[in-house]
């Protein structure tokens, strides 16, 4: 099982690769963004590092608790994709994404505190039909952000799976990821709205570049 860490090696490699092609298209203004990305992404590496660790007794057994809450770096769009939108949300539109985020952070980790994860992906499905009707009224992409969350709902989602293969052994692990989850997401905010300013240039970075993930159905829409 590949782990957390492989999938922040995988997308440390996309990134580094687009990176050119990015800044051909921007004239260099691209840059910037892209090395703060696999920075990011190379100081989350030890803390991946120890999630693996912990699951790997757990993954020995067939078990796929980490291993299964990530998903390959697969199926991407071409760097040379443009996005679908290419506008600039308004400073108070962010701010109001910025506030989403943190409630959405502090009722997930309420919910993880008794193991709701039905709760956690409810709250999840709801934040990304919020995101995605404002990418549509703005027209302007909230990639990354999109993407931590689903990211968290999966892994959220799973947790119980994981807990009836285990005999609710990987409930603590679970509950950890998940709360590991939630924290950066008003971070990721701050590339989206760079990237903003690149997607009306034409260049589809963040959005190009994250897999999807296949958010169960029973979270599809909120509830």
């Amino acid at each position: 099982m590949d782990g957390f860490a492989h999938h922040l090696r995988e997308a440390m490699k996309v990134n580094g690769e687009r990176r050119s092609v990015y800044s051909e298209i921007t004239e260099g203004k691209s840059r910037r963004l892209s090395g703060l990305l696999i920075a990011s992404e190379r100081l989350l590496l030890p803390t991946a590092m120890f999630y693996d660790a912990r699951a790997a007794r757990f993954n020995r057994q067939g078990i796929a608790v980490v291993a299964g809450d990530f998903v390959p770096m697969e199926g991407l769009p071409a760097a040379t994709t443009p996005p679908v939108y290419s506008e600039r949300a308004p400073q108070e539109e962010i701010e109001d994404v910025r506030r989403d985020l943190k409630g959405l952070r502090r009722s997930v980790r309420r919910h993880a505190r008794t193991h709701n994860y039905a709760a956690v992906g409810e709250d999840c499905a709801r934040a990304l039909a919020m995101l995605s009707a404002r990418e549509e009224r703005l027209g302007a992409h909230f990639a990354m952000v999109v993407h931590l969350v689903e990211s968290l709902g999966f892994a959220a989602a799973n947790a119980p799976r994981w807990a009836a293969e285990s005999d609710d052994a990987t409930l603590g692990l679970s509950r950890s990821l998940v709360r590991l989850q939630a924290m950066p997401l008003a971070n990721g905010l701050v590339f989206d709205v760079m990237a903003q300013g690149l997607h009306g240039m034409g260049c589809g970075i963040l959005v190009n570049d994250v897999p999807a993930i296949p958010f169960p159905a029973q979270h599809a829409s909120p509830s």
